[in-house]
């Protein structure tokens, strides 16, 4: 429906990535419960995302979590800015390039179904996702492969 609104509209989504300890808890009263996970470093992924907006691009990767990468993956980095943390942390900012359309994208599914039919796929769906999960991790496979398919 909002396609045909707005046949132009696209949707973009911005990703802080950084690396750290956080502590989930769960916060409310006794009518109404929230999760919550409280870090110095869940707030820095938090600016981080935001900080996507400014340099427009879609990804912000923090130098802490670029250190632990392994050395295959980091040949895609690039180094965007250095900011300061606080008066004497400073801090490098990574994103890599790739090229979106490589990845595979479903069309989302319109269909009404029944509550009988909505179970059915969801547990296919679990099989499927456990199969998927199951064949990566005999693999050996590795997401810095699919920067060498990007043509850039």
């Amino acid at each position: 429906v909002l396609i045909k609104r707005m046949p132009n509209y696209k949707v973009k989504m911005g990703y802080g990535l950084h690396v750290g300890w956080a502590i989930e808890g769960a916060i409310g009263s006794e009518f109404k419960i929230d999760v919550t996970y409280l870090s110095p470093h869940v707030n820095m992924a938090a600016r981080l995302e935001g900080a996507t907006k400014i340099y427009g691009i879609p990804l912000l990767i923090s130098e802490p979590l670029a250190d632990i990468m392994t050395p295959k993956s980091k040949e895609y980095l690039r180094k965007l800015d250095i900011v300061s943390i606080s008066p004497n942390t400073p801090m490098a900012l990574f994103t890599v390039d790739v090229d979106i359309n490589l990845f595979d994208i479903e069309k989302p599914d319109t269909r009404y179904y029944t509550r009988q039919e909505k179970k059915a796929k969801r547990c296919y769906a679990r099989r499927k996702r456990d199969a998927l999960r199951e064949s990566v991790l005999n693999s050996g496979y590795s997401v810095s492969n699919l920067y060498e398919l990007d043509k850039d």
